[in-house]
């Protein structure tokens, strides 16, 4: 298929490696807690990962660790006012 569109692919994390949650969870019974999100720049690096957290979890900096790691982000209880709106582009 090839690398994502990445005028389509927005600032966020697009990404996102399910399969290895999914397997832990069939083979280990193992629910995850959150998926790990992924942004990757044209050349193919990763810009930053983020944890993506479900509904009404938002992720949390942890205000020590790196801006750039999942790692450094906490699933914490949200609101619907926590939330950003998609971008005008994706509103129609």
């Amino acid at each position: 298929d090839g690398p994502p569109q990445w005028g389509r692919a927005g600032p966020g994390p697009f990404i996102i490696d399910a399969q290895a949650a999914l397997e832990a969870w069939v083979e280990q019974d193992t629910l995850p807690k959150y998926l790990t999100g992924r942004h990757i720049e044209q050349d193919g690096s990763t810009a930053y990962s983020r944890k993506i957290c479900p509904y009404p979890e938002i992720a949390v900096h942890d205000e020590s660790g790196s801006r750039t790691e999942a790692a450094a982000f906490n699933c914490e209880a949200g609101t619907p006012a926590d939330i950003e709106p998609p971008a005008e582009i994706y509103v129609r």
